[in-house]
C-alpha cells in the first residue's frame, strides 16, 4: 500500500469518492501507477481502467465534471470499448471501458487485476497490476515499461506473458 498526497492525488481522490458509491471494478493505470510505485513523477493523466458495461454507471459517477464520451474507433493499439474524458480539478482524467490492446495474437481485453492500493486521505484508490501495465507499455512506450520492470521480478513478467500473449514490443 502507497500513501500520495501530492497533485495529481486529490483529482484522484475525487473520483475514488465519486465511484465508490457505484461499486464499479476499476484501476488505476498509466503514468499515475507508475507515479504510486515510485518510478516517476511526471503524471499526466488519471488512466482508470472499468469494464465494458459500466458506462451509464460511470457517466451517472462522474456527471459533474460533464464526462464526455470519446467518438469513433480507438486509434492503434487500442481496440476497448469506449473511451470517456473528464477534467477534475483540472486533471485529465480518461475512463477506459473494456480496456483492449491489439496484438499479433489479436485484440487481448485487460484484466482488472489489483495490484495494490493507494491511500489518498482515508480514501483507497485501487492501483492495476503493474505487470499488466508493464505488458500494455511494451506496445507503445518502452521506457514506460523500462521503468516498470523496475519493480518487477523476471517470474511476474514471464507469468504476464504467458497469460497475455505478446504485445508486438518493439
Amino acid at each position: 500500500m502507497h500513501s500520495v498526497l501530492d497533485p495529481p492525488w486529490p483529482a484522484l481522490r475525487t473520483v475514488a469518492l465519486a465511484l465508490e458509491p457505484t461499486g464499479i471494478v476499476w484501476r488505476l493505470g498509466g503514468s499515475a501507477l507508475q507515479a504510486a510505485l515510485g518510478v516517476t513523477d511526471d503524471v499526466g493523466d488519471l488512466d482508470i481502467a472499468v469494464p465494458a458495461d459500466t458506462l451509464d454507471l460511470v457517466r451517472d459517477a462522474l456527471g459533474r465534471f460533464e464526462p464526455q464520451l470519446v467518438d469513433g474507433p480507438p486509434p492503434d493499439p487500442w481496440c476497448s470499448a469506449w473511451l470517456l474524458r473528464a477534467r477534475v480539478d483540472d486533471v485529465e482524467v480518461e475512463v477506459i471501458g473494456g480496456f483492449c490492446v491489439r496484438t499479433p495474437a489479436g485484440p487481448v481485453e485487460v484484466p482488472l487485476d489489483l495490484g495494490g492500493h493507494v491511500d489518498l486521505e482515508e480514501v483507497r484508490a485501487p492501483l492495476a497490476d503493474p505487470a499488466v501495465w508493464w505488458w500494455i507499455y511494451r506496445t507503445y512506450r518502452p521506457e514506460a515499461a523500462a521503468r516498470l520492470e523496475a519493480v518487477l521480478d523476471d517470474d511476474r513478467r514471464a507469468a504476464v506473458l504467458d497469460r497475455l500473449g505478446p504485445t508486438g514490443d518493439r
